[in-house]
């Protein structure tokens, strides 16, 4: 990946980076099935019990002591008979080594096993990996095909990976109106990356019309989620008034959200904003609201995967 594409990652979508967990663990006891039911169950073979037992061991929980050694061998029980959900966890806790020495190659493996039976996250964490070039050569071609088999069934941590493929062209052609559609299917879903990014979209008029109104919504979506670079953006709405009623008070309350978790365009802002004083400008208010949700949606545009 060339610096600019790698800037752009890191700035617009670096939880891209973050490979998904496990799903939480199962009830204790689902359908009156105890543990010592389940147990019996999972030494006699059945892969459904052996990875449920696995994500009991893994997460520690369900009375279960955290034993990541124990939650791989029950994984590998399972994955071997072919249970997707236990080759997606084991392919994990390669990926960190976790209960198993860390390797790439073997999570590959596993990811790829229950990819090929439809597992999104195991399609998306593959698609991670071939991004990286961790276990495999780096190969964007073969990042947007995974990413696009899980966002097809509704994944917004996908979809917002393709958003990015076709906004830096990325294994397929550049397309900005794609970008801003798959970005928006990830937001409407609450990803807040997505929202950053198709407020970013709307701000920049990029794939859209330029729109500060909507550009706000978008970036107070996910600032309410904590996203520091949408409070950010969101602050500077305020600041300058686009899309919204220009609102200094409000505009430091963001930019203090974004600077309390270390941005330095915030914190910039802050200072140019404030006279100095020994104690930072504490705004306790929740800010009003800017406005209701756009009617308007983005709709699918042309484009070709050329894979």
């Amino acid at each position: 990946m060339d610096r600019l594409k790698f800037k752009y990652f890191l700035t617009y979508g670096c939880l891209a980076f973050t490979m998904v967990l496990p799903s939480t663990c199962f009830a204790c006891e689902e359908n009156g099935i105890s543990d010592e039911i389940l147990i019996e169950k999972a030494n006699k073979g059945d892969a459904v019990s052996q990875n449920k037992l696995g994500l009991y061991f893994e997460k520690g929980n369900c009375g279960f002591e955290q034993d990541y050694y124990s939650a791989a061998s029950w994984y590998q029980k399972a994955a071997i008979q072919g249970n997707a959900y236990a080759q997606f966890n084991l392919g994990f806790l390669y990926a960190y080594g976790r209960g198993v020495e860390q390797d790439y190659s073997q999570a590959v493996y596993w990811y790829q096993k229950a990819a090929d039976q439809g597992n999104a996250l195991a399609q998306f964490n593959l698609g991670k990996l071939y991004l990286s070039g961790k276990g495999v050569e780096q190969d964007y071609a073969m990042m947007v095909y995974w990413y696009r088999q899980a966002a097809e069934q509704g994944n917004a941590m996908a979809q917002n990976g393709l958003g990015w493929a076709f906004a830096s062209g990325s294994g397929v052609p550049q397309n900005e109106e794609a970008a801003a559609y798959w970005y928006e299917k990830a937001a409407e879903q609450g990803y807040s990356y997505a929202q950053l990014n198709l407020g970013s979209r709307f701000a920049r008029g990029k794939g859209v019309t330029q729109d500060y109104e909507t550009a706000a919504y978008w970036y107070e979506k996910a600032a309410e989620q904590g996203n520091p670079y949408a409070q950010f953006h969101l602050g500077n709405a305020y600041r300058l008034g686009r899309g919204v009623e220009q609102d200094r008070e409000t505009a430091i309350y963001w930019f203090e959200q974004a600077s309390n978790q270390g941005n330095k365009d915030a914190q910039n802002a802050l200072r140019s904003l404030t006279a100095p004083k020994k104690k930072p400008l504490a705004i306790k208010r929740k800010p009003p609201r800017p406005q209701s949700k756009p009617a308007r949606k983005i709709k699918a545009p042309m484009f070709t995967w050329n894979l």
